[in-house]
């Protein structure tokens, strides 16, 4: 038995009113982790469209895009 099944197995025991308080709880959690992803994710697009000119043209940036076209072999 997987740790998950022992968890819900233990929260089936409980009073309805601590499965509810569970529930709410791990709902909340859920909700905090996927806006702070989000918001994370927007700070990326953020950071990338504030440097998308310097990576399409400064060539200091740009040096290595001629090799785009080759092949490339990974000898693992």
């Amino acid at each position: 038995m997987t740790v998950v099944h022992k968890i819900i197995n233990e929260i089936v025991l409980m009073p309805l009113e601590s499965q509810l308080y569970i529930i709410e709880q791990v709902s909340k959690k859920l909700r905090e982790q996927k806006s702070s992803k989000e918001e994370e994710n927007n700070q990326m697009k953020a950071a990338a469209n504030l440097l998308l000119n310097d990576y399409k043209n400064d060539e200091e940036l740009t040096a290595f895009t001629v090799l785009d076209t080759e092949e490339f072999y990974d000898y693992e």
